[in-house]
């Protein structure tokens, strides 16, 4: 939801050629915490796609937040791809690419960030974007206490987004 209103709001105005979607394997995660704050709060103009989406499985402001993000978890793949479709038209209607980088985090086992890109990557081709793999991005998992923020934080530190900066700039020219 965070990227859809980035885009739509925000990065426009710069009429780029491209839009670098980043994802973390937290992703529906996210999408669902951040819709579930946007119904609380009652955000006036919801995206009509999204509004017929939550009207169908029954989100309202008047649930609590734990009921809303229960039902929106049974649902988190459609909620992912009406922001993944959003994008693509989005982008579309202005003539951008979009690319959608699935990030490790610091923390995240090569089976467990695998199996999140197989399963994310289909949802992102089916709405029309181009998936890119970050695997590897942060070492060996023994090695990832030199690119996290602290022990207790998976959030990467300066030489973590080094690295991703580095291989961004490569996937990009590959």
């Amino acid at each position: 939801v965070r990227q859809v209103v980035a885009l739509r709001q925000g990065a426009l105005r710069f009429r780029p050629d491209a839009v670098l979607v980043v994802a973390t394997t937290n992703e529906a995660l996210h999408a669902v915490r951040n819709v579930r704050d946007a119904v609380l709060a009652r955000v006036p103009d919801m995206d009509a796609d999204l509004q017929l989406l939550l009207d169908r499985i029954g989100v309202h402001p008047g649930l609590s937040g734990e009921e809303i993000e229960r039902r929106l978890n049974a649902h988190s793949d459609e909620l992912l791809s009406w922001g993944y479709r959003t994008l693509a038209r989005t982008a579309g209607e202005h003539g951008m690419d979009v690319l959608w980088f699935l990030l490790p985090l610091t923390d995240d086992d090569d089976r467990r960030f695998e199996e999140s890109f197989q399963h994310l990557s289909r949802l992102v081709l089916a709405e029309g974007l181009t998936p890119v793999n970050l695997a590897g991005v942060f070492g060996d998992l023994n090695e990832r206490d030199r690119v996290r923020l602290a022990p207790w934080d998976w959030h990467p530190n300066r030489e973590g987004h080094a690295r991703i900066a580095e291989r961004v700039e490569q996937e990009i020219r590959s």
